[in-house]
């Protein structure tokens, strides 16, 4: 086993003491700029990772879109046919069979679904605030707490009565 011994110095002198103090003040300083640096570099990264999540939702939500406005087209064409039975079953001429199968076809609620799985996920973890684009932001919040918040209470309200 080795054994060091600790070379006897003279005093030090007050500039080397300084000297010494200023080194280990730039060092802790650039450990801080470094620190800064990785952090705002995974801030970054979640914010990339963050709006990829975005569009894969938005992506979706453009599909189900599609899906409810050919739906919603045949319910109103379904619709339809029930006020005709509905007007021809007021002169005593109409089905009563015909007119529970178009009510129980057509007069539920077609349910817009949103996919809100990534802006819960940036509000939660507090990653939304990291988006610096402030025009950005205002579309975001725009699409999802006026369009699509509309869209759920208008098919909730749907389905409540």
């Amino acid at each position: 086993m080795e054994v060091h011994h600790h070379s006897k110095h003279g005093k030090k002198k007050f500039t080397e003491y300084l000297l010494e103090g200023l080194m280990i003040f730039v060092a802790v300083t650039l450990g801080f700029f470094a620190e800064s640096l990785r952090e705002h570099y995974i801030n970054a990264e979640k914010v990339h990772a963050s709006m990829q999540s975005m569009i894969r939702n938005l992506e979706y939500d453009s599909i189900r879109c599609s899906v409810n406005l050919e739906a919603n087209l045949a319910t109103c064409a379904g619709l339809d046919s029930l006020r005709y039975e509905l007007d021809i079953a007021i002169q005593h001429k109409g089905s009563p069979d015909r007119i529970y199968y178009l009510t129980r076809k057509y007069a539920g609620a077609n349910r817009a679904v949103f996919n809100e799985q990534a802006i819960t996920e940036l509000k939660n973890s507090g990653t939304l605030r990291l988006v610096k684009n402030d025009s950005l932001m205002n579309e975001i919040t725009d699409y999802y707490e006026r369009r699509v918040g509309a869209a759920n209470r208008y098919s909730d309200a749907m389905t409540d009565a």
